[in-house]
């Protein structure tokens, strides 16, 4: 894995978890969302950058590479999922995108 693959990766989660938590696109789909059961919960999942950004991250990557070895996936499903989650986290934070 090459540092560009990398960076450009974790470009590319922030860039989602902003469309679809904070950006106007996704807001009716937000909207919606929210007038369902539990759609509070779930608008705050989809809206925090952290969480969505370590279900999607963690998803993502294994979509990438799979693995023969069951222990061995689900280490790598939750290490780039925290590592995806604090990039978009830090991003956020430093860009006051999100």
């Amino acid at each position: 894995m090459s540092l560009v693959f990398f960076v450009a990766f974790l470009l590319a989660q922030f860039g989602l978890a902003y469309i679809v938590g904070h950006s106007e696109i996704s807001l009716p789909w937000r909207t919606l969302l929210a007038r369902s059961q539990y759609g509070e919960r779930l608008v705050k999942f989809v809206e925090c950058p952290a969480c969505f950004g370590f279900w999607a991250g963690a998803a993502f990557w294994e979509m990438g590479l799979p693995d023969a070895q069951p222990h061995v996936a689900v280490f790598r499903f939750f290490f780039w999922g925290c590592v995806v989650s604090g990039s978009n986290f830090l991003l956020g934070r430093l860009s006051r995108l999100i």
